[in-house]
C-alpha cells in the first residue's frame, strides 16, 4: 500500500482557486493561501505562501464555482489579476501581497459586456466593465481609459472639415 501526498507530490494542494498559463509556458496555480509557479518544463514548482484573497464558492454546484463573470490572467512581473463580478483582485507574487478593488456596481440599463481581463503585447492588463475600459497600472491601481456616456450618440466624424462617416451608414 502506498500513500500519495496531496496532488501527487507535485502540487501544494488538491483543491485550487484558479490556474493560468503564460506565453512562455509557465503555470500559475492559485490557492487561497498561496501561489505555485512552474518552470517552463512544468516539472518543478515554486511555492509562494501568502493570503491571496481568492476562495471558490464550493457550495455552488454549477459548472463554474466562481460564477459567470470570472476572469483570471497573469501579466507583467509575476502579477496575477482576477475579476469576479465587481471584485478585482490583484496578486503581486514577488511582494506576496493581495489587493482587492471593488468596482462601482453597474447602473440600471448599463451595457453588459464580457468583463474579461486581457493582456496586451507589452504585458499590460486591461478589462472591460459594463461599458468602461480600464488598465491595471504598475502601482496596482486602475486607470479609466474609456467609458460610454449615457447620452451616447453617433455624431459625424470629421477631419479638417471633411465628414468621414455619415449617420446613414449605420443601420440599427
Amino acid at each position: 500500500m502506498h500513500t500519495i501526498r496531496a496532488a501527487n507530490e507535485t502540487l501544494q494542494y488538491d483543491s485550487l482557486c484558479a490556474i493560468t498559463e503564460t506565453v512562455d509556458g509557465r503555470f500559475f496555480i492559485v490557492y487561497k493561501n498561496g501561489v505555485q509557479i512552474s518552470d517552463t518544463s512544468k516539472t518543478k514548482f515554486r511555492w509562494y505562501c501568502f493570503n491571496t484573497g481568492l476562495q471558490p464558492d464550493w457550495t455552488n454546484y454549477c459548472y463554474d464555482p466562481f460564477g459567470n463573470k470570472f476572469s483570471f490572467i497573469a501579466y507583467n512581473n509575476n502579477k496575477l489579476a482576477s475579476l469576479e463580478f465587481n471584485k478585482l483582485t490583484l496578486l503581486d507574487i514577488n511582494k506576496r501581497k493581495s489587493k482587492n478593488i471593488f468596482l462601482t456596481p453597474p447602473k440600471p440599463g448599463s451595457i453588459k459586456g464580457n468583463t474579461d481581463l486581457k493582456v496586451d503585447a507589452n504585458g499590460r492588463a486591461y478589462f472591460e466593465y459594463y461599458g468602461s475600459v480600464y488598465r491595471i497600472t504598475d502601482n496596482d491601481s486602475i486607470q479609466l481609459l474609456w467609458e460610454i456616456s449615457k447620452n451616447f450618440s453617433l455624431r459625424p466624424l470629421q477631419k479638417n472639415g471633411v465628414q468621414l462617416l455619415k449617420r446613414d451608414m449605420f443601420h440599427f
